[in-house]
């Protein structure tokens, strides 16, 4: 019984530790990402963000539907599931 109990106890403790893994668009937005895939002129890509201590890829395109070459520096202005908008930054 007292072995349940604790069991209980230690699975409680480690679900308390566990990182929340959702992102929403206030946690995305503003975010600095780099282009991992460059994207074309009116077309898609994708990006390198790190968001709440973790990295995700989401498909992205340019706000101005300009092409932005791999390894530039981007800022994100829109999120909608696994896409992003993005614009670049400043040189």
């Amino acid at each position: 019984m007292g072995g349940g109990y604790l069991g209980l106890m230690l699975m409680r403790f480690f679900w308390s530790q566990q990182a929340t893994s959702s992102v929403n668009s206030t946690d995305m937005v503003g975010q600095v990402a780099l282009v991992k895939t460059a994207i074309p002129e009116a077309g898609v890509g994708q990006v390198s963000v790190v968001v709440k201590n973790q990295r995700f890829y989401p498909v992205a395109r340019s706000t101005s539907g300009e092409g932005i070459e791999e390894g530039a520096a981007v800022r994100i202005v829109e999120y909608y599931g696994d896409s992003v908008t993005v614009e670049r930054l400043q040189k």
